[in-house]
């Protein structure tokens, strides 16, 4: 049985992950996104991928021309060319686009509400 907290929405759209340490940029295919974290797949990458693991990155997923998400991540756990990203930090903007994408896609605004409130009392 799941025990997840958080909807998690499936996207499959490009998104860019950015590591500071290593000083690149990844092109990613998002599969699905919540406020917890996201499971993203790597593009047009072909050596191993197991060093992104406990690395910081920053995922920048664009719904618009002008619409973001930004998500500051760890990565938890690597298959393959998939990555287990947990989020550390976002900001209210990106909250707020990511409340729109749960509307959209869910139709129900207070799932996101309830995860938001779970979210702060941690």
């Amino acid at each position: 049985m799941e025990r997840r907290k958080y909807s998690r929405i499936a996207l499959d759209l490009e998104g860019i992950l950015q590591s500071e340490v290593q000083k690149k940029n990844y092109m990613v295919l998002v599969h699905d996104v919540s406020l917890k974290g996201a499971f993203v797949e790597l593009r047009n990458f072909e050596a191993d991928p197991h060093f992104f693991k406990g690395q910081k990155y920053k995922l920048t997923i664009e719904l618009q021309a002008t619409t973001k998400i930004v998500m500051l991540m760890t990565c938890r756990h690597v298959i393959g060319k998939k990555l287990g990203l947990e989020c550390d930090r976002i900001d209210p903007e990106s909250i707020s686009n990511l409340r729109r994408l749960v509307e959209m896609n869910v139709g129900r605004s207070d799932i996101l509400g309830r995860e938001l409130n779970v979210l702060m009392r941690q």
